[in-house]
């Protein structure tokens, strides 16, 4: 079973604190929702303490949220029928989607 640190790594904190400083902004959604591991609707320094909390093995998770969340594909007439996901998956606090 993954564990919550899987895939969290300083890289990670790199990127959103740039992204907070709109040094660089994320470029998908998945980025915006792994970067928001309190689930406050926004990236904030908040989010990068708990994930920093988590990489070095203060904290064994972010609260009461599980590790991977799933949201659905986004699917338009364009979309090849071979192509379908029904779901998309994201690792809390992966930004740069490293865990596998």
């Amino acid at each position: 079973p993954a564990t919550v640190g899987e895939g969290v790594s300083s890289t990670d904190l790199v990127l959103i604190t740039r992204h907070i400083l709109q040094l660089s902004l994320f470029s998908t959604e998945t980025q915006l929702l792994a970067a928001d591991v309190n689930n406050s609707g926004s990236v904030t320094a908040a989010d990068l303490a708990a994930i920093r909390r988590v990489i070095l093995g203060l904290s064994p998770s972010f609260g009461d949220r599980e590790p991977w969340q799933f949201i659905p594909a986004t699917i338009d007439a364009q979309t090849p029928l071979s192509s379908l996901n029904a779901i998309r998956a994201y690792k809390l606090g992966d930004v740069n989607a490293s865990a596998q």
